[in-house]
């Protein structure tokens, strides 16, 4: 269950013992304490809130995408698997050899912007590592404004037009990147 709120805060109890305390509604906490056994292992992870890219982020991804393609006579998919390649949120993991071939498939399958390369046999025996590469619609508001800005720059390089800096900035504040 992820549980959201602004005012969290904890104290040390024990030697090995933390609580944390979460402001929420008391139906959210009802059904969290009540889904707790005492005999089960959980992970509690504490992450800062980021807003979801906007659609009007992706849109100006996508038109920065077919300007630069039309530059360059590709297409603006091309440019974009490039830009995530270039500048996107990327993972690797080891994958058993012999299941790779269907995994990545399936993750290529995903998306767009998913994508992969083999990096090679893994320390784990029987294991290759894999890059994996996630399509924008897995991004938050700061990873889409580094997305763009990686945009912005192939953009000038091209002596393309984009939005002027100050306007860029006031979009990505609107974002919530910064």
């Amino acid at each position: 269950m992820i549980v959201e709120g602004s005012k969290i805060g904890g104290e040390i109890v024990g030697i090995d013992t933390v609580k944390i305390y979460v402001q929420t509604d008391i139906k959210t906490a009802e059904i969290l304490l009540d889904g707790l056994k005492k005999d089960k292992k959980y992970r509690v992870e504490i992450k800062r809130h980021r807003e979801k890219r906007s659609l009007d982020a992706n849109a100006y991804c996508w038109v920065l995408c077919r300007k630069i393609a039309e530059k360059l006579g590709t297409t603006d998919r091309e440019i974009y698997k490039e830009a995530i390649r270039d500048y996107g949120l990327t993972t690797i993991r080891p994958e058993k050899a012999e299941l790779v071939e269907d995994l990545v498939r399936m993750w290529d399958g995903m998306g767009i912007g998913n994508g992969h390369d083999i990096l090679g046999e893994s320390k784990i025996d029987g294991y290759v590592n894999v890059r994996y590469y996630y399509g924008s619609s897995q991004y938050d508001s700061l990873r889409m404004a580094h997305l763009i800005d990686g945009l912005v720059q192939d953009a000038k390089e091209q002596g393309i037009e984009y939005l002027p800096p100050d306007e860029l900035e006031r979009m990505k504040a609107a974002w919530g990147a910064r």
